[in-house]
């Protein structure tokens, strides 16, 4: 555990555009913490005393079913809060998170997050702008795992991170095991879908790279076309 500087929360999203008075009593309030690969951060039912964001690495939120199936929701990207919506509503973590990288990561106890939050219109826009962000993310899940075929599932998933990137070139940034998981599948089926959109030469993959050939066929895949 460390200190944290304003200069630590300063380039992100969270933290944009804050005066800084704000940004400085946020720096007093944090504390830093660094996480090995596979350690875990919070647990699912622990109390949600905290919010965070994470500096460096990456971090996923997961829930377990009874059957030790795991449904990754959301894989954390540097600059990005995580657990924020437990938090603020002061409830328990509803699901767990695991560091997938080693990791660096701030932690703003709730309580002292929320007075600031209350005094500081710039940080609650912030925070709102974070929250509808979360829930576009959980409402695009959703309709993925209940509406769509796996094959369309990694489709908008590629076309997604393309956009992201802006590049044909997609460079997976977690493991397939964890990639199967967040698309609610599981490796063996991720590799088959894989090797067909290969062989119909719809996407080139050579290790984590994946390079898009045909994005318009894509586009229709994750629309729902059946390959």
């Amino acid at each position: 555990m460390g200190a944290v500087t304003a200069s630590d929360l300063e380039g992100w999203q969270l933290f944009s555009y804050l005066p800084a008075g704000d940004t400085a009593r946020l720096a007093r309030i944090a504390t830093q913490h660094r996480f090995g690969k596979g350690q875990t951060i919070f647990s699912e039912g622990d109390e949600a005393d905290a919010l965070w964001v994470l500096l460096k690495g990456q971090v996923k939120i997961f829930k377990m079913s009874p059957d030790g199936r795991e449904q990754v929701m959301r894989i954390v990207r540097a600059g990005e809060a995580f657990g924020e919506a437990a938090a603020l509503s002061r409830g328990d973590f509803p699901a767990h998170c695991e560091a997938i990288a080693r990791s660096v990561a701030v932690r703003f106890p709730a309580n002292d997050f929320l007075a600031l939050l209350k005094g500081s219109p710039q940080l609650a826009v912030n925070m709102i702008v974070a929250l509808s962000q979360l829930l576009r993310g959980f409402a695009s899940l959703v309709d993925a795992l209940a509406l769509r075929e796996v094959s369309a599932r990694l489709a908008k998933y590629l076309l997604d991170a393309s956009v992201r990137t802006k590049s044909d070139a997609v460079v997976l940034e977690v493991r397939k095991s964890i990639l199967a998981a967040r698309l609610g599948t599981v490796s063996e089926t991720l590799s088959r879908t894989l090797r067909r959109l290969r062989d119909r030469r719809i996407v080139r993959v050579e290790g984590q790279r994946i390079d898009i050939l045909d994005r318009p066929v894509l586009q229709q895949i994750a629309a729902g076309m059946r390959i």
